[in-house]
């Protein structure tokens, strides 16, 4: 899917999964996401999937309201991801949501050049447990809550492995409490 605009959409703009099999070879390029309901784009099942060169911005009024959100469903897998040269701005949520509800089902996810402005949180995670995690070169500001949060399971053994994270740079993030 290449060169086109999706705005004022109920619900997801872009949803990639939905059963056990998963979508394969997707690439989402040169894409303008405005005003989804709930989130910019989902994956939910997915093997090689790449998104590039997209800004996507206005996400809000239906939780999660992130602007990608890589949540594998039951029994899926969801597995190489790239999202690189991206602009995620002012979504209610997460610019970038990883979260694993189900243990060893995210891996290879490949997070380059994106900026991250205006959104709630920048780029975080949930229950993490993901073979394979990189993210370079990656400007996180301008949040009300986190910039970057990477959470491992809740199983105590679980880590998460921070030597492919590099030049992240996390600003003007802050915590508004009434």
């Amino acid at each position: 899917i290449e060169d086109i605009t999706i705005k004022d959409c109920w619900g997801d703009c872009i949803y990639i999964g939905y059963t056990t099999t998963p979508a394969t070879n997707v690439t989402l390029r040169n894409l303008t996401l405005d005003g989804g309901s709930r989130q910019g784009i989902s994956i939910t099942s997915a093997k090689n999937v790449v998104i590039e060169n997209c800004e996507i911005k206005n996400v809000s009024r239906t939780a999660p309201q992130s602007g990608i959100d890589i949540e594998p469903n039951a029994d899926s897998v969801v597995d190489n991801i790239v999202i690189k040269n991206c602009n995620i701005l002012n979504c209610g949520g997460w610019g970038i949501q990883l979260f694993n509800k189900h243990i060893e089902s995210i891996n290879n996810i490949y997070i380059q050049n994106v900026i991250i402005d205006g959104c709630k949180s920048g780029l975080g995670s949930g229950k993490l447990n993901i073979v394979g995690l990189t993210i370079d070169s990656v400007v996180i500001k301008n949040h009300t809550m986190r910039g970057l949060t990477l959470m491992p399971t809740d199983d105590e053994t679980s880590e998460v492995d921070l030597s492919h994270i590099r030049n992240v740079n996390v600003t003007n993030v802050y915590v508004d409490v009434p």
